[in-house]
């Protein structure tokens, strides 16, 4: 299909929401993850890493693919449900439906912006007060 564009990260990346925000960015209407979850000691390691796939997906509105070696493959939706999955360290092949998606959060439009206002308002917040007592005593000695 000429309208697909698959954005590809690979096992840890997932943990980095920029990575699937720059790729959605430059026109992903599919991501794709691949991951070796071998290096992880317990099974709750392997569904925290999965969660924060589920994550990427529900940030940029994009279904996602999700294929392991030994761990949790599976196909998420863009609001975060599992559609399909395989049970971990299970070998298989799993087919299934997803939806080429196409426009961008508000998220993938403008990033951590909000977080950078929420801070910039809590310093300001903070800030002030000590201003004004600045200023109270710059008036009283003069």
């Amino acid at each position: 299909d000429r309208n697909l564009h698959i954005g590809i990260f690979i096992c840890y990346e997932s943990m980095y929401p920029r990575y699937s925000r720059l790729m959605t960015l430059n026109e992903s209407n599919l991501l794709l993850t691949q991951s070796n979850d071998a290096w992880f000691q317990s099974r709750a390691a392997q569904e925290q890493h999965l969660s924060a796939v589920v994550l990427r997906g529900v940030e940029n509105r994009r279904d996602i693919v999700r294929s392991t070696t030994n761990g949790i493959t599976c196909l998420i939706d863009a609001q975060g449900r599992i559609s399909k999955r395989l049970p971990a360290d299970v070998t298989d092949l799993l087919s299934g439906e997803v939806t080429l998606r196409e426009g961008k959060t508000v998220w993938t439009r403008f990033g951590d912006w909000f977080v950078y206002a929420c801070l910039a308002f809590l310093v300001g917040t903070l800030l002030t007060p000590q201003i004004d007592c600045l200023r109270k005593r710059r008036l009283l000695s003069n």
